[in-house]
């Protein structure tokens, strides 16, 4: 072996001159794993961050921590829910209404009669309350015959009501036979609502040609055109409710409650609300009174009440949920309806 051979052999096995090994293939998988994971990983977080800050930007979806996130307005105001127990609401005003008494009325000019001929006339009585009242008991025609002696007349209503609400502005007319086929005279023709009225009214001085007794029907007409509507009455109502539910699982559901008007409308005292599920048969009606976290519904504004609720019918089924304000004892007020998939 030649000199030039033993040096470049020394060359090749002095630690000082060797190349480093190449990894180990394992270890390459190992590390390539760990870089992708941490890539993932920033990823994702700096993905959860720009919707966090999207979220914070436009408002979001108001989430529920016993429900699924629906999506509201971006500047909502929202009422969280609480249960508070169902107080039967009051009576609306017609049902309250005095009775119609006769001091409140007067005869507005003269009785005009249909086609020239005057075979019945109708005398308008012009009602000078300033409150509402009701016709609820028997109106009575009563008169002097001409033997002297007074006849009294059930006067019926031109119409099948067994009640009639009068308002202010409204007139009652009293429609009375008067022939002139016949030559008995009746006079001081009274009327009044109900038995127990004290007080009548005078229609005329005679009535001309009356056979027997007098005969007359009675009916309201003209005026307001019945009452303004409450300011709750005139809110607009809106649900939002997930588009599935699982039966007899409680869910949180969204109403709107919102004011078209120019005023604020007051809701003290706090309303009650009735809920109905419709499209699989009877179900009991819900009721309940409404959490009033606001004392109003602003103008133009809309307030959201967050709501709980359960309906146990078979899966499967395909449902309305109806929530409607219960103005009064007798009359429910605004309502909406979101239609709704119970599965198991």
């Amino acid at each position: 072996m030649s000199d030039l051979e033993d040096e470049l052999r020394r060359l090749l096995h002095d630690p000082k001159y060797a190349l480093p090994s190449w990894p180990d293939a394992v270890a390459r998988v190992h590390a390539g794993m760990r870089v992708r994971r941490g890539r993932r990983w920033v990823a994702r977080a700096f993905g959860s961050l720009t919707a966090f800050a999207a979220v914070l930007a436009i408002g979001g979806p108001v989430m529920s921590p016993t429900g699924p996130g629906i999506d509201l307005p971006s500047n909502a105001i929202v009422v969280p829910w609480q249960a508070v127990p169902y107080t039967e609401p009051p009576a609306s005003a017609e049902k309250q209404a005095a009775e119609c008494r006769a001091r409140d009325f007067a005869v507005k000019g003269f009785p005009s009669g249909f086609g020239g001929r005057p075979d019945e006339l109708i005398y308008t009585l012009e009602y000078r309350g300033d409150a509402i009242c009701g016709i609820t008991g028997t109106p009575k025609l009563e008169a002097t015959a001409p033997d002297g002696g007074r006849r009294t007349t059930v006067v019926p209503a031109s119409s099948d009501a067994n009640s009639v609400t009068v308002y202010p502005g409204d007139s009652v007319g009293v429609a009375v036979a008067d022939s002139d086929a016949c030559v008995n005279e009746y006079r001081d023709p009274d009327f009044s609502f109900s038995a127990d009225d004290p007080t009548r009214i005078r229609l005329a001085d005679r009535l001309r040609g009356v056979c027997r007794k007098p005969k007359a029907n009675w009916i309201v007409y003209g005026g307001s055109g019945g009452p303004l509507p409450s300011p709750r009455e005139t809110l607009g109502v809106a649900v939002r409710a997930p588009s599935q539910v699982r039966s007899g699982e409680e869910f949180t559901y969204y109403v709107v409650l919102h004011n078209p008007g120019g005023k604020d409308v007051d809701l003290s005292p706090c309303p009650a609300y009735a809920v109905r599920v419709t499209g699989a048969g009877p179900y009991p009606l819900q009721l309940g009174g409404l959490s009033c976290g606001v004392s109003k519904i602003p103008a133009l504004t809309g307030v959201w009440f967050e709501m709980r609720g359960k309906i146990s019918v078979k899966p499967g089924s395909r449902v309305d949920l109806s929530w409607e304000l219960s103005l009064f004892a007798d009359k429910s007020g605004p309502g909406a309806t979101a239609t709704v998939d119970v599965v198991g």
